[in-house]
């Protein structure tokens, strides 16, 4: 468990995912700043098990903000996901639950393998219960920039989902739905400007 905590300036250029946090095991973040950090593959990374982020801030990365694996958990709540570069927001191939955040600012443009510029979620395929499956409660995804940058037209790209399975409930998304996997309004939901989201 981390409380009460600041990583700042770590740099990681070996490819690793992790610049700041790498979990191999079963790991509680709380009240804690993860924020200016270089690397390759995200600030924080999930590899292996359960990781919690709780009252804490994701900001500034080079490299991106948090990234979660394959057959993995990862949560996020009452925090801030914001200013990450290269790899966006959220990059997820697990499990993500997001609840009462926000993801907001975060851009991809600069990326050559995630489009997503505030969450990105894949199946990447075979069974499993923790795969691509995102969770998005109460929150708020804003101001992102994907690898397609429509800023220039007040466009942002929110969330991009891959064959994965995305239930939204509550929440704000300021920008597109892209991917090819439209997600599930579970109601109470806003878009703005437009209806990718296809929410009811």
């Amino acid at each position: 468990t981390i409380l009460n905590s600041s990583f700042s300036a770590n740099e990681d250029l070996s490819g690793n995912c992790g610049a700041a946090i790498v979990d191999r095991g079963q790991a509680t973040i709380a009240d804690s700043e993860i924020v200016g950090n270089i690397g390759v593959c995200a600030a924080v990374s999930n590899m292996s098990s359960t990781l919690e982020l709780v009252r804490s801030t994701v900001s500034g990365n080079d490299g991106g903000g948090l990234y979660n694996s394959t057959n993995n958990v990862m949560s996020v709540a009452d925090s801030t996901v914001s200013g990450n570069i290269v790899g966006g927001g959220i990059v997820n191939f697990g499990r993500l639950t997001v609840t009462n955040s926000t993801v907001s600012g975060n851009d991809s443009s600069a990326s050559t393998t995630f489009p997503h510029g505030g969450i990105y979620n894949k199946h990447t395929g075979g069974t499993g219960t923790n795969k691509g499956v995102l969770e998005l409660i109460n929150s708020t995804i804003s101001g992102n920039v994907g690898k397609v940058d429509w800023s220039v037209f007040g466009v942002y790209s929110g969330l991009y989902n891959e064959d994965g399975l995305v239930t939204v409930k509550g929440s704000i998304i300021d920008g597109m739905c892209l991917g090819p996997t439209a997600p599930t309004s579970v109601g109470y939901n806003v878009e703005s400007p437009y209806s990718t989201c296809v929410f009811d």
